[in-house]
């Protein structure tokens, strides 16, 4: 796949939506700063794709297609008007410039040596610099993964992915079951809307790139609302370089790219960053405008951007008596209702939980500072979010067509019938055999209630500062408005996710990214700054000490990578070593109390003072510091980029071989059962059936039945449970599927598979028994029904 193949797909968005950004302009006065064009560049591309797609493609049948060859059009015209006006511009400078360039030799060597003494010397680097190199090497990382990563993730594999293909090859979206992979496309549209418009772009998968510009929004919104809440530069920067460093991230850029969660997590961002600009400055509607996009493609990307309005409304503290009681009491009801949701699903004590947040929320709204939101005000924000009503409306009206997400939907955010009953003990939550990364932090209830605190994902060596951090937001909520709408964002959705989802993934909690990432950096400010003082008075000055200790509690990050706590789980598998990091929460919490008091042995010799210094056995001095700091930082964060990079160029840049190495889901057993698919002389009507072999459907162009998700279709799955041999074999003709896919014992979920499905489905055991498999490696064999 070509560099440009790769490139269109995520320009085209951008510059599409820089394009719209331009034309509204003309017409509307926006004065925007250079980080908030880029944000609102990447809001405004996504909602100039997905809107019409789903517009247009439901109101006209099958018209997708034409929806995403305007959209390319518009991107390419646009460019092109954009390099003559550039071409244009530059050489009308070069007119008047070019004299200015004919000089001497003394002139030309005078200039040259003013522009190398006016660089940064090593010896001098400041603070600033360093965390530059330090983000300069996530980023490096991330976009080399983003390049050469294959198609992966479970969700996205099953689903997004496949959901795409199909758009793409019927140019709109099925009236009832995908056919590739059986399931009815109740998943919100966003990500398998940029999907499809990569194959429309390219004929192939080439959307690798696209999740990047929601990573680097998330990059913006972290800054941009720093500074919204006072922070200085450097703390800015340090809440950007948490971000990217934190287990979370890395997982989503390694294996959940093409998840709802990500893009979800980007719009609530902009969201809030433009109303909270909006509620800086009430006279600049245009902010309304950005914010409203966001809010329209929130319910598009995942179902429980649904929720945003509502917490919008209830992120201030308004002057409107009125409106202020209609919160509060909507606050009440909200609260109470998700306590019992807690309490029912789960446990009581989630329950309780629950509600001492919710009483927390509304005690903060009496204390915080009023917002002026004047009638005008209301009208632009109806006006506005007129657009993501009838959209998502539109979206409802076809997704509520199907009775069993209607009621499955009613069922999970609604009911609240009779039968639910108050849970009072629970026991452990997730077993060993079935921890990993998304639902681990579900081994004891500390971290399900402080998740945020404790959790792997979000770095439990960071605990002191996001306490410190949560300190200084509660103090900051009752003066600054914009504090209070960070606190209200974070503290409701969070309500949300431990009514619903507080054993099932700590994913989901990518929404509030950015919030807590905010009170984590400013946390490590206060901290660094409180132990360590700092004799310069200037707010952004960090002395040595200071500089080094935060440079220690960033990289602190990694051991999430790696989790060696405790140390007598260090050798066994990753998803056992991170679930007993949250089984034995009192054990590590004593791992992490040791870390910070290595952490404050640096009091005892101050690396500031020279006189201190003298007592080491080699003679540092803080220039000779900060050369070796400054090499360390470039070792460390730019190691895993050269690390693969190396390995690329070595296997002679075969990314297939990289990928492998790399990539469960490009495994070379997988590889080879691709291949063999692919090639297989059969129909291509022909469809497969197996378990737990997400993505096979895209890769080889066939339908593909997976047993691991066929119970959520029971008039397809209870047929195949059958006995009578006959009978499924007909079923499964009936459905056109003439191939089945066994697992072999070295694939890693051949003990389900052997335990659980071959009991459950006895086709299974006939078919491996009476047929010869026409294709077998160490993963799997392939048998013609």
């Amino acid at each position: 796949m070509s560099l440009i193949t790769l490139l269109i797909p995520p320009l085209a968005i951008f510059f599409s939506g820089f394009y719209l950004y331009a034309i509204i302009k003309r017409f509307y006065i926006i004065e925007l700063t250079p980080l908030e064009v880029l944000i609102g560049s990447i809001t405004l591309g996504f909602f100039g794709l997905v809107v019409p797609d789903i517009l247009v493609t439901l109101l006209l049948n099958n018209q997708l297609f034409r929806i995403n060859y305007l959209f390319l059009t518009f991107f390419y015209m646009g460019s092109i008007y954009y390099i003559i006006k550039f071409m244009l511009k530059f050489s009308n400078y070069v007119e008047k410039i070019q004299d200015s360039f004919i000089l001497s030799r003394e002139k030309f060597i005078e200039r040259v040596s003013n522009l190398l003494e006016s660089a940064p010397n090593i010896k001098n680097t400041q603070f600033t610099n360093y965390l530059y190199i330090i983000l300069t090497g996530l980023i490096l990382n991330y976009v080399f993964i983003a390049f050469f990563a294959p198609m992966r993730g479970w969700d996205a594999l099953h689903f997004y992915i496949p959901n795409g293909y199909y758009f793409y090859l019927i140019n709109g979206f099925p009236s009832s079951y995908n056919p590739l992979n059986f399931f009815l496309p109740f998943k919100s549209p966003l990500n398998s809307l940029y999907i499809s418009f990569s194959y429309y772009v390219n004929g192939e998968f080439s959307a690798q790139l696209i999740p990047l510009l929601f990573f680097v929004g998330l990059i913006l919104t972290t800054y941009l609302l720093s500074k919204e809440l006072g922070m200085s530069k450097n703390t800015g920067l340090i809440n950007v370089i948490i971000l990217l460093s934190l287990p979370i991230t890395f997982e989503f850029i390694f294996d959940f790219a093409y998840y709802q969660d990500l893009p979800l997590g980007f719009f609530y961002s902009s969201l809030f960053y433009f109303f909270i600009k909006y509620q800086k400055n009430p006279s600049q509607h245009y902010y309304l405008l950005f914010a409203s996009v966001s809010t329209v493609l929130l319910p598009l990307s995942k179902l429980s951007g649904f929720i945003a309005p509502l917490i919008l409304f209830l992120s201030f503290r308004n002057t409107s008596k009125t409106i202020t009681l209609t919160q509060r009491i909507v606050l009440f009801l909200l609260s109470a209702f998700l306590a019992y949701k807690a309490s029912t699903n789960y446990f009581i004590g989630i329950g309780v939980f629950v509600s001492i947040l919710g009483v927390s929320l509304l005690y903060l709204n009496f204390k915080s500072v009023e917002t002026s939101f004047t009638k005008k005000s209301w009208l632009y924000i109806v006006l506005t979010l007129i657009a993501g009503i009838v959209t998502t409306g539109i979206w409802i009206t076809q997704i509520v067509k199907f009775p069993s997400i209607r009621d499955g939907l009613y069922s999970l955010f609604f009911d609240v019938s009779s039968n639910s009953t108050i849970q009072f003990s629970l026991g452990l939550l997730v077993s060993p055999p079935l921890a990993y990364f998304e639902n681990a932090h579900a081994a004891s209830y500390l971290t399900i209630f402080g998740v945020l605190f404790f959790a792997n994902a979000f770095n439990t060596f960071l605990v002191l500062p996001k306490l410190i951090g949560l300190g200084w937001l509660i103090k900051e909520g009752s003066k600054q408005p914009s504090v209070f709408t960070i606190i209200s964002w974070m503290t409701l959705f969070f309500m949300f996710w431990l009514a619903y989802f507080p054993v099932v993934s700590v994913r989901y909690l990518m929404p509030i990214l950015v919030p807590v990432v905010l009170m984590t950096g400013k946390g490590i400010e206060l901290t660094v700054k409180q132990i360590y003082k700092n004799k310069n008075t200037q707010e952004d000055k960090w002395s040595t000490s200071q500089q080094i200790i935060t440079i220690i509690l960033v990289l602190s990050n990694f051991i999430g990578y790696y989790p060696f706590i405790p140390f007598d789980q260090l050798f066994a598998d990753y998803n056992y070593r991170i679930f007993f990091f949250h089984k034995f929460i009192f054990i590590t919490l004593l791992y992490v109390l040791c870390f910070y008091i290595i952490l404050l042995f640096p009091l005892l010799y101050p690396i500031d003072q020279k006189s201190h210094l003298k007592k080491y056995v080699i003679p540092y001095d803080p220039p000779r510091l900060k050369r070796i700091l400054t090499l360390t930082l470039i070792f460390l964060f730019f190691l895993p980029f050269l690390l693969q990079l190396g390995f690329l160029i070595t296997n002679g840049l075969n990314v297939n071989t990289y990928q492998a190495n790399f990539y469960y889901s490009a495994r070379p057993g997988r590889e080879e059962l691709n291949s063999f698919l692919s090639n297989l002389q059969i129909s291509q009507k022909s469809g497969m059936v197996g378990v737990n072999i997400p993505g096979i459907e895209v890769i080889t162009t066939r339908a593909f039945l997976d047993l691991i998700l066929i119970d959520q279709i029971p008039t397809i799955s209870k047929p195949l449970k059958s006995t009578n041999i006959t009978n499924v074999i007909n079923e499964l003709k009936r459905l056109s599927i003439d191939i089945f896919i066994g697992l072999e014992p070295k694939n890693s979920f051949f003990q389900a598979y052997n335990s659980s499905f071959v009991n459950k489905y006895p086709f299974i055991r006939f078919v491996q028994t009476h047929n010869s498999p026409i294709f077998v490696n160490s993963e799997f064999s392939v048998y013609l029904l």
